[in-house]
């Protein structure tokens, strides 16, 4: 009888462990988290965030992107990563950026990215890296979402930048006013610079 009861109890243990295995604890999608303690995101996973309408059809890739590390998700003190789908036929616009080295990572689709004065067509795998000053372009000439990962080296500058045009997740999305628009571009020259025209 004691046997069978300690057999019991083993068969117990491991069938905890394996349905605790199948069921991982999942991250609140916004619950900020302290460095100390890290983060483990799946691909979904992150803090959501939505691009105001700016009045055109054709400046952003992406209506969306998810912010994965910086000061206030993570609590970061070095790093600034997000995620983005860019839709099949849009474009991130030529920029760089005067203060801030920034490397993309194609996460899966295809595209040709234009670096300084070089084009090449990136995959599913590929790294970019940008130095300061360097002007950076990306089409998604595929048939599926381009998906990219941004990480900078500071946490605030252009994590700052992509907060202030966007709302979080459930937030009412509401349009730039004229001006509102044109004081967020004035601040916005500190962390990006557009060498492409607005598609009209």
């Amino acid at each position: 009888m004691r046997l069978t009861t300690r057999k019991l109890s083993i068969a117990f243990a491991f069938a905890s462990l394996s349905a605790s295995a199948q069921s991982p604890v999942q991250v609140p999608s916004s619950a900020p988290m302290s460095s100390t303690a890290g983060l483990i995101l799946q691909e979904a996973e992150g803090e959501l965030r939505r691009r105001r309408p700016r009045g055109n059809t054709g400046s952003e890739g992406a209506p969306d992107f998810r912010i994965k590390v910086d000061r206030k998700f993570g609590a970061s003190t070095s790093f600034f990563m997000g995620m983005e789908d860019i839709p099949p036929g849009k474009k991130v616009r030529l920029h760089h950026h005067p203060h801030a080295e920034e490397i993309l990572f194609v996460h899966r689709g295809t595209g040709v990215v234009r670096l300084g004065s070089r084009e090449a067509t990136v995959r599913a795998g590929a790294t970019v890296y940008i130095p300061r000053n360097v002007s950076v372009g990306l089409l998604n000439t595929g048939d599926e979402p381009l998906s990219l990962v941004f990480i900078f080296s500071e946490p605030d500058g252009m994590s700052g930048q992509m907060r202030s045009g966007s709302v979080g997740e459930g937030e009412p999305l509401v349009p730039f006013t004229p001006e509102e628009l044109a004081a967020r571009n004035a601040r916005a020259s500190e962390h990006i610079i557009f060498d492409e025209p607005v598609t009209p």
